[in-house]
């Protein structure tokens, strides 16, 4: 999966706002545990 410079991450998040999807970068404080919570939730569905 192609990573999006930072600023088309912080664009692509203005157009997401109000809804459920989540847009992350490594500059936001919680990047590791979004991740880490990604990675369990994908395990349980697995």
């Amino acid at each position: 999966m192609p990573f999006l410079t930072y600023p088309a991450a912080l664009e692509l998040q203005k157009e997401l706002r109000g809804t459920d999807a989540e847009v992350i970068t490594l500059a936001d404080d919680d990047y590791v545990e979004s991740l880490d919570r990604w990675s369990a939730t994908s395990e349980k569905e697995a």
